[in-house]
C-alpha cells in the first residue's frame, strides 16, 4: 500500500543579515503576492517592485531598472519571461522566498521529492523561471538565463524551455560565474546542427549544489552534453581552468539524435573538475551514458578529474565513462550501468594506441574478481579492464565498483530498479525517490583514498590546483578519518541535515478523515501546520503525548514539530 505522507526534514536557521556589500537590495514580486516583502522599509539601499497587474515577465520588467551591483531577492511563484535573463553589471540575484525572510539563510528547505534527503536546491517557497513549454509546438528562441563577470543566480528553478538554436535551452554560466542552489528541469535543446548542452553550457564558470532533471540535448549534428557541456578552461581559449560542477545531482537526461551523441549527463574537457556529484539515469544515444570525457581539451592538455562521485544505472550505446586522454578518477562508485558495445566494460572505456600520449589515464588501482592488482598508470591493465566486460569489481583504494558478483554490491539506501531514462511516471517518481547514500555494510566506507596520488605529472600547472579532495561531501557531511567512495560519507544519523533519518524519528503522523493526529509525542512539542507557500493555517504546543489537529480541505501540507531541541518536518497530503 502506497503511504500517502512523506518524510520531510526542514532547516530552520537563525535570521542573519546578509554581510555582503550591495549598491541596493531589490526585491521582487508577483503582483498577486499579497504578503510578501511587506515588511521592507524602502530607502536609498532597498526597493520593492511588484510586476504590474497581469505580467509574470521578469526580464521585460525588472532587468531594465537593475543596478550595477544590485543584490535582487525574489519571491516565490513563476515569472514566465520572453527573453534570455541576462545577468552582468556584478548583480547578484536569489530566488527561494516566502517575502518574510530577512536573510538567505531564512529560505526554507524541505525533502520534496521524497528521497530521505533536504537538498539545498528544495526550496519550499519556490522561485520559477520559465521558458516557452517544452514541446516542438511552442518552441523558445531565447535561452532562460547568461551569467557573465562573475555574477551569482542561487535558489531559482529554471524550467519548461524548448530551445530551436544552437544553445543551451537553460542557458550558459562563464567568465568565473556561479550558479548555485539551482534546479534545471524539462529543458531540451533541439537544432540542426551540433549543439553545447541541453541544459547549461558552462564555460570557465562553476555549477554548485544543483539538481539537473529531464534535460535533452537533441542534434543533427553534434548533440554534447544532455544536462551541460561544460569546459575547465573559457571558450577553448588557453589558461588556468576554472571551469567546475560539484555537489549536484543529474538524472533522467540525454543525448540524442545526432552523428555523435556524447555525454548523457555531462561532456567535459578542457580540465573540468566533476566532484561530489550523483550521475543516475542518463542516456546518451552513441557514447558516454553518464560522461564523455573531450581527449585532449587544449594544446595545454589539461586534466580532467572525476572526484568522489556517485555514477549508476546509466545507458548508452558505448561506455558510461568514455574517452579522454588526460583523467584523473578518485574514490567513484560506477556501478550498474549498460552498455550495447560488448568490446568493452559497461563502465569504463580509456583511449588507447594514441602516439600523442605520454601519460596514461588511471583509475587508482585495478581490482580482478576482487584482487587488488598494482596500482598502474601503463596501457597493460587499462587494455586488459576494457576488452572484459565482468573484470572488475571493488576497487579498494578508491575508484571504481561493478555489479558483477553479488558480494560487491555497493548497498546504497534506495536505488532505481532500471537502467537509463525513465519511459513512464512510476518510474521517474522512483528515480526522484532513489537514495544513494550508504547502508553501514557497504564495502564502500573507509575504501576511498584521502589524498591525490598526482599520478599525470607534468601538467600539474596547466590544470587545475588539486592539493586535496573536498572535505566535506555532497550533503555537507564531512569527510573524517578515512574517505568513503561515492558522493555521500556514511553517517548514521543521516547525512547533511544533522536530523534523524525518517526510520528513526520519535513521533507518528496519521491523516484521514478531517483531521491529523500526532502520536507518540515525548515532550513538551510546538506543533504548526504550513501551506506549501508558507502561510501559517494552525500553531499548538502540548504536553500531552498525542494531539488532534482538524484539517478539512484537501491539499498538501507541511508540519512543522519542535521537540527535545530538534526541528522535524512531514509533508502531509488529505
Amino acid at each position: 500500500m502506497k503511504k500517502n505522507i512523506f518524510t520531510f526534514c526542514v532547516l530552520f536557521c537563525a535570521s542573519l543579515l546578509s554581510t555582503q556589500t550591495f549598491a541596493r537590495r531589490v526585491y521582487v514580486k508577483l503582483y498577486t503576492d499579497d504578503t510578501a516583502w511587506t515588511n521592507v522599509i524602502s530607502d536609498d539601499e532597498h526597493l520593492v517592485i511588484t510586476l504590474p497587474e497581469g505580467s509574470t515577465d521578469f526580464v521585460g520588467n525588472i532587468l531594465p531598472q537593475l543596478q550595477d551591483g544590485d543584490e535582487v531577492w525574489v519571491a516565490k511563484g513563476t515569472y514566465e519571461n520572453t527573453a534570455t535573463l541576462v545577468l552582468d553589471l556584478n548583480i547578484n540575484l536569489y530566488g527561494g522566498f516566502a517575502g518574510t525572510e530577512t536573510g538567505t539563510a531564512d529560505r526554507a528547505t524541505a525533502d520534496l521529492d521524497g528521497n530521505g534527503l533536504t537538498e539545498s536546491w528544495e526550496f519550499v517557497n519556490e522561485t520559477k523561471f520559465k521558458g516557452h513549454g517544452n514541446s516542438a509546438d511552442t518552441p523558445s528562441q531565447f535561452q532562460l538565463i547568461q551569467l557573465i563577470q562573475g555574477t551569482l543566480l542561487d535558489g531559482v528553478t529554471l524550467s519548461d524551455n524548448y530551445l530551436t538554436k544552437t544553445s543551451a535551452a537553460g542557458g550558459e554560466v562563464k567568465d568565473n560565474a556561479l550558479i548555485r542552489n539551482c534546479i534545471i528541469r524539462n529543458v531540451t535543446s533541439k537544432a540542426t546542427g551540433n549543439i553545447n548542452g541541453g541544459g547549461l553550457y558552462v564555460t570557465g564558470g562553476g555549477v554548485e549544489n544543483c539538481l539537473f532533471e529531464t534535460c535533452t540535448v537533441d542534434a543533427t549534428g553534434n548533440a554534447f552534453g544532455g544536462a551541460l557541456l561544460i569546459y575547465g578552461i573559457k571558450d577553448n581559449t588557453p589558461g588556468t581552468p576554472t571551469g567546475y560542477i560539484k555537489n549536484s545531482v543529474i538524472r533522467n537526461c540525454s543525448a540524442i539524435n545526432g552523428s555523435k551523441s556524447q555525454g548523457g549527463a555531462i561532456f567535459a574537457k578542457g580540465g573540468a573538475i566533476i566532484e561530489n556529484c550523483v550521475l543516475y539515469n542518463n542516456f546518451a544515444g552513441t557514447s558516454g551514458g553518464a560522461i564523455f570525457l573531450h581527449n585532449n581539451g587544449d594544446s595545454n592538455k589539461h586534466v580532467n578529474r572525476i572526484i568522489g562521485c556517485t555514477i549508476a544505472n546509466n545507458k548508452s550505446n558505448n561506455a558510461v565513462i568514455f574517452d579522454c586522454d588526460y583523467v584523473e578518477l578518485y574514490n567513484t562508485v560506477v556501478w550498474g550501468n549498460e552498455t550495447a558495445n560488448n568490446n568493452y566494460s559497461n563502465n569504463l572505456r580509456f583511449r588507447k594506441d594514441n602516439a600523442n600520449v605520454t601519460a596514461y589515464p588511471f583509475a587508482d588501482g585495478v581490482a580482478f574478481h576482487g584482487t587488488l592488482q598494482a596500482a598502474s598508470s601503463g596501457l597493460t591493465t587499462i587494455e586488459e579492464v576494457q576488452k572484459n566486460q565482468d573484470v572488475m569489481s571493488v576497487l579498494l583504494t578508491g575508484a571504481i565498483q561493478d555489479e558483477a558478483e553479488d558480494t560487491n554490491n555497493p548497498l546504497f539506501t534506495r536505488s532505481t530498479t532500471f537502467a537509463g531514462t525513465a519511459t513512464t511516471d512510476e518510474q521517474l517518481n522512483e528515480m526522484r525517490k532513489a537514495c544513494w547514500t550508504l547502508q553501514m555494510n557497504s564495502p564502500l566506507i573507509d575504501a576511498g583514498a584521502n589524498t591525490p596520488t598526482n599520478k599525470l605529472e607534468g601538467y600539474d600547472n596547466a590544470s587545475l590546483v588539486l592539493t586535496a579532495f573536498a572535505a566535506n561531501d555532497l550533503m555537507g557531511e564531512p569527510r573524517n578519518g578515512k574517505f568513503d567512495i561515492g558522493a555521500y560519507e556514511y553517517a548514521a544519523e543521516g547525512p547533511g541535515t544533522g536530523l534523524d533519518l525518517p526510520t528513526a524519528r520519535p513521533f507518528a503522523v496519521f491523516a484521514s478523515n478531517g483531521t491529523v493526529t500526532v502520536s507518540r509525542l515525548e515532550s513538551q512539542a510546538d506543533i504548526s501546520i504550513y501551506h506549501l507557500n508558507g502561510t501559517l493555517l494552525h500553531t499548538a504546543r502540548t504536553n500531552e503525548t498525542s494531539l488532534v489537529i482538524p484539517l478539512s480541505e484537501k491539499g498538501s501540507y507541511l508540519l512543522s514539530i519542535k521537540m527535545n531541541g530538534k526541528a522535524y518536518c512531514e509533508k502531509i497530503i488529505m
